[in-house]
């Protein structure tokens, strides 16, 4: 799947389109193979685009955790306007999902994080909610918000993490450059 994004993503101007191809070819995959192994090649995905000038977001959720739009204390989960399943589920009757589009104002911070963060459970066995938890949290930046999710869930956990986690932070500041490195 990240070898069929990566190479997509260079040529697809639209995030539909680019689902699209990544989901014919995990579908094309799936075909090469018999039993369950045909059916359980699947994956979550979120493809997420901040276009210039970067006051707003677009989104195509298929299937994984929603992003959490962080702003002066509130917390807002991005959910997809219809769900859809995720990517190589199509033959399930599942069709495209459409593209989102949220505000995203300054001084807003957005954090997208895998299921390992949400499914990260307490000894009682409740879920770890990165929504919930972060409520009233109001980190200087997207460095600061990773270290408050990730210490936070180390406490919920205990230090009992069982699946993997990637979070990505980031935050609309008031400088709209973007210096490439030379």
């Amino acid at each position: 799947m990240l070898g069929s994004f990566r190479e997509e993503a260079q040529r697809e101007p639209t995030l539909t389109g680019l689902a699209e191809w990544i989901e014919q070819t995990l579908l094309r995959e799936a075909a090469q193979r018999e039993g369950w192994d045909e059916i359980e090649d699947f994956t979550t995905a979120l493809l997420t685009e901040i276009p210039p000038p970067g006051d707003r977001i677009r989104l195509v959720n298929r299937g994984h955790p929603a992003p959490l739009l962080l702003l002066e204390g509130a917390v807002r989960p991005l959910e997809p306007s219809r769900p859809a399943l995720p990517l190589g589920l199509t033959p399930l009757g599942a069709d495209t999902s459409p593209v989102d589009t949220v505000a995203f104002p300054q001084g807003a911070s957005l954090l997208l994080y895998t299921d390992g963060v949400n499914e990260a459970r307490d000894r009682n066995g409740t879920f770890y909610d990165p929504a919930d938890r972060l409520i009233g949290q109001c980190p200087r930046g997207p460095d600061e918000l990773l270290a408050v999710v990730i210490a936070d869930v180390h406490q919920h956990t205990r230090g009992q993490i069982t699946d993997d986690m990637a979070l990505l932070a980031l935050t609309h500041t008031r400088h709209t450059n973007i210096s490439q490195p030379g």
